[in-house]
């Protein structure tokens, strides 16, 4: 499966990495701290990987990667998880060059802030191509060596991490895009719950109205109420609909009693789908809608209640609880919006219209502009 390599811990990414970048080399330990914050070891050796158990001499290996010597050439037997007696290791003597042949290089880990130790077995320069002359390396050659890979490893290593920070960051901004995605969604979805309470009392409103004409009780069953919210039409069909369920209802009324039944088969949408309103209609406009909807649901509550409609009661009955000012604020603030609103969706804030004060103050200045721009022309 393809992986970025950077996703890997920087170690293990070196080792599998060896084969490729350095083939002459047959041998290496890494010993250094994973994602985990635990101490481990990885064995490259003739192109397999293998980690070895720490067993209970962790601490030991602790110590080992806080005393080692950053470019610092040592024998097996100063390596604790190859030879268990804990050795110094100490500045090399000329005497000792033929059998330090391992190169200890060490790098700041990012999780735990100690070294990260890679150690390779290096036989001579012939394992780089550089002489076919097998033997081990001189002090000069070493030193050449431990340069050339401390640089070229460096290199690798600090652009593994600048990759791993820009594809961290990348992951953010996902996720909180995927966070805003999910908000939209829940804002979306309160804006359509909003509209369909509006549209419920809408139709109680238009219920009481008609049975103060009919001068007869009318019952209309949940499941009809609930297929006009679901019709998504708008308020001006809506009423147009309702007002004739109710003559239908009352000219196919068999039964004496003083009720009308509104029942399914009196409802008739319009068959043209122009007249359908979209909850994205105002899409710019839709935190406008989300408040009018909600001192709307507000109100009702507040009647519900026996208050009387104010900018106190309705305050009192928004779920959070908001002030009368600031409720003032928001319809003087979008005043022009807010009559744009009410004269496209007349019927769709009855109560707020009809006795909602702060309300319909707006709307008598926006009626009295009108007239003077009329009169001024």
């Amino acid at each position: 499966m393809l992986q970025y390599t950077f996703l890997k811990h920087s170690m293990i990414n070196l080792m599998e990495n060896l084969s490729v970048d350095y083939s002459g080399i047959k041998n290496a330990y890494a010993l250094f701290c994973n994602n985990d914050k635990r101490l481990k070891i990885a064995h490259y050796h003739e192109n397999e990987l293998k980690f070895i158990n720490t067993g209970k001499k962790a601490n030991l290996y602790q110590k080992f990667r806080n005393k080692s010597i950053h470019l610092s050439w040592i024998n097996s037997g100063m390596i604790p998880f190859i030879n268990s007696d804990n050795k110094v290791i100490n500045q090399l003597k000329i005497e000792d060059e033929n059998v330090n042949s391992w190169l200890l290089l060490k790098y700041t880990s990012s999780i735990d802030h100690a070294p990260d130790l890679f150690i390779l077995e290096i036989e001579g320069i012939h394992a780089f191509g550089l002489s076919k002359k097998k033997g081990p390396a001189s002090t000069n050659e070493k030193m050449l060596i431990g340069n050339l890979l401390n640089l070229a490893i460096t290199a690798r290593l600090r652009s593994d991490l600048i990759n791993y920070q820009t594809m961290q960051t990348v992951n953010e901004s996902y996720s909180l895009q995927v966070k805003n995605i999910e908000t939209l969604k829940v804002e979306n979805e309160t804006i359509k719950d909003n509209a369909s309470k509006s549209i419920a009392l809408f139709v109680e409103a238009l219920k009481i109205r008609w049975e103060k004409e009919i001068k007869r009780s009318l019952h209309i069953d949940k499941d009809i109420i609930n297929e006009i919210i679901e019709s998504n039409q708008k308020m001006t069909v809506i009423e147009k609909v309702f007002e004739k369920a109710v003559t239908i209802a009352m000219n196919t009324k068999i039964s004496e009693l003083n009720e009308i039944v509104i029942k399914k088969e009196h409802i008739c949408w319009p068959s043209s789908s122009s007249d359908k309103m979209s909850y994205n209609q105002f899409d710019k406009h839709s935190n406008i809608l989300e408040f009018l909807d909600r001192y709307e649901n507000a109100a009702s509550k507040a009647l519900e209640n026996g208050w009387k409609i104010n900018g106190s009661t309705v305050g009192e009955s928004c779920d959070p609880k908001v002030s009368p000012a600031s409720i003032t604020f928001n319809l003087k603030k979008y005043k022009r919006v807010v009559c744009k609103l009410i004269k496209k969706y007349d019927n769709r804030w009855p109560l707020l219209i009809a006795h909602f004060r702060p309300l319909q103050n707006i709307l008598h200045e926006s009626s009295t502009d009108h007239v003077d721009n009329a009169l001024s022309a």
